[in-house]
């Protein structure tokens, strides 16, 4: 196997009424975005 570096920052917003907050948190990243 070949050496390699995985960095996978995860941010999990879980709960009740999360889903309003979700503009402000995504608003960092600019207009074009990939959400899974």
């Amino acid at each position: 196997m070949k050496n390699f570096i995985f960095h996978n920052p995860t941010k999990i917003l879980f709960g009740q009424g999360m889903l309003d907050k979700l503009p402000q948190e995504l608003a960092p990243y600019g207009d074009k975005i990939l959400l899974v």
